[in-house]
Order: C-alpha cells, then sequence, then structure tokens
C-alpha cells in the first residue's frame, strides 16, 4: 500500500511540473517584454527531459544525461531557454524515430573558462552535405550561430 501511495504522489508531482512547463511555454506564444532571470541551466533540461520522455520512449530512444553539478546560474529567459532546448531535443528525437534501435538522444552540461557549456547530441543519421548548408544557414539566419554549427 505504501508503493502505491508513493507511486500516486510521484504521479501527481510529474503532473503538476509538466503543466507548470507547458503554461510557461506558452507564455511564448504572448508577446512580451523578455523575463531574464537567474536561471539553473540544469533544471531547465530536466524540466524539458520530463516533457519529452515519452516521445522519446515512444520511438526506443534512451535518454542520457551528463550535468555539471557546479554549474553556475545564467541570466536568461527561462522560457526562451525552454524553447531552444525542446527544439533541439525534438529535432534529435526526429533524427531518429525510424531508426533501428539503439538509439540514444544525449545531453550535457559543462563550464569551459566560465562560460557554461550545453551540448544535445543524438545517434541518428545526420544530414546530407545539402540539407547541412541549408540548415546552418537558416540558423545564421535565424541568430542562432552561435547555440550549433560545424564543428572546427
Amino acid at each position: 500500500m505504501a508503493e502505491a501511495s508513493e507511486a500516486a504522489s510521484r504521479i501527481v508531482k510529474d503532473a503538476t511540473r509538466a503543466a507548470d512547463i507547458i503554461s510557461r511555454i506558452s507564455l511564448l506564444f504572448k508577446k512580451g517584454a523578455l523575463q531574464r532571470e537567474l536561471v539553473d541551466v540544469n533544471d531547465v533540461i530536466r524540466e524539458m527531459i520530463v516533457l519529452l520522455r515519452g516521445e522519446a520512449t515512444r520511438h526506443s530512444i534512451s535518454i542520457r544525461i551528463e550535468l555539471a553539478e557546479d554549474l553556475p546560474k545564467v541570466m536568461a529567459d527561462p522560457v526562451q531557454l525552454q524553447q531552444v532546448f525542446m527544439n533541439l531535443m525534438l529535432n534529435a528525437i526526429e533524427a531518429m524515430k525510424e531508426g533501428s534501435g539503439g538509439s540514444e538522444l544525449t545531453i550535457k552540461s559543462e563550464t569551459d573558462h566560465g562560460q557554461v557549456l550545453i551540448s544535445v547530441s543524438d545517434t541518428g543519421v545526420g544530414l546530407s552535405p545539402e540539407q547541412w548548408n541549408r540548415s546552418s544557414k537558416h540558423s545564421y539566419d535565424q541568430g542562432y550561430r552561435d547555440w550549433y554549427g560545424p564543428a572546427h
């Protein structure tokens, strides 16, 4: 009986957290000023994983996280960070969902010379050179050049 009660409590907690995330993401569609604040990026990543784990599981994609424990908070709009992480994670899931199993989405956070670095990688098939050129031009045009791009 205690196990059932504990499981029910976890379900309620996860549902409440998912509802909070969805509520904050819905703010993206409303016009308004950015709300910059100190944000724990690892918390934002964990929230997005909770929200997208079902989609990954549906396609037999495992999620691996490697989050730095001593990550400093960053000044950012948390809703915009959620949008960026959600887009990157959904793109990764999309790239792997037709795979033959063993697919993995990896999200990693670390610091390097005082900067917070986040990487989202997957074991999908990747882009053809033509697709890459279109994608990286779009990324540059959208101002996300520093978020992702070809490694040099």
